[in-house]
């Protein structure tokens, strides 16, 4: 059974489940982050190190010795669930003050989601009358232009999730198209966003929509010892590719 995905600009009454798309979306990276940040190669020094010191100069016990590995795991797995909520609230809010938002709304008859193999995605300007949109609506993707600070008529992209049942379905892809024709809509000239090493079909993605790499950098999460590889990557809308 096929559904629609209608691709439309957000509405005032979007705002609530645009934001659990986002705290969904950065939640599903938890079990990644904590994978990523317990094998860096820093935290696996600095746990043996505090067992060692705590041995010889605490005179702790072997046993007690070999708890420290799991405090740190658990000190880790603290700091990346926290974190990734403070994200997701510091992203929910800066929906009110978006110079372009939009999402991916899907569609079809009561009951149709739930037994739906396929989805055919388009904007809301390629209805024909009532043959786009008919059915139950629900929010599956949401995507989002902010004003760049200190940034001449460029703008920031955020707050990009698509729920998990429906990604690699070309959502994301209408999502950033979108994104990408109202930012030119609002008189901007390129576009900026951030995207980590945990994010590699995202970036495959953004790579391939035109986006390029201006620079490489580490976001600390803790001190040198949690921090994370990210990449800040810019479109030029005035661009032929941008247009594509």
């Amino acid at each position: 059974m096929e559904c629609e995905i209608v691709i439309r600009e957000a509405k005032p009454e979007d705002t609530a489940a645009r934001a659990q798309l986002i705290e969904r979306g950065i939640s599903s990276y938890d079990r990644d982050a904590f994978c990523f940040f317990i094998l860096q190669e820093l935290m696996l020094q600095v746990s043996v190190l505090a067992a060692a010191v705590l041995f010889i100069f605490g005179g702790l016990s072997p046993a007690a010795c070999a708890l420290v590995p799991l405090a740190l795991v658990a000190i880790v797995a603290l700091i990346v669930y926290a974190t990734h909520r403070i994200m997701a609230k510091t992203a929910a809010a800066r929906l009110r003050s978006e110079l372009a938002g939009f999402v991916a709304e899907l569609h079809g008859p009561p009951g149709a989601e739930r037994h739906a193999t396929a989805a055919r995605v388009l904007h809301a300007r390629e209805g024909r009358g009532g043959e786009v949109g008919a059915g139950f609506g629900r929010l599956v993707g949401t995507v989002s232009v902010s004003e760049h600070n200190g940034a001449h008529r460029c703008g920031w992209l955020h707050g990009l999730a698509v729920d998990a049942r429906w990604r690699r379905r070309g959502v994301g892809g209408a999502l950033l198209d979108a994104a990408r024709g109202g930012a030119a809509g609002a008189g901007l000239r390129s576009l900026e966003l951030a995207t980590s090493a945990l994010q590699a079909r995202a970036t495959a993605l953004l790579h391939a929509s035109g986006w390029q790499v201006r620079t490489a950098y580490h976001r600390r999460l803790a001190g040198e010892a949690l921090t994370l590889p990210m990449l800040l990557m810019r479109l030029d809308l005035d661009s032929p590719r941008a247009h594509t």
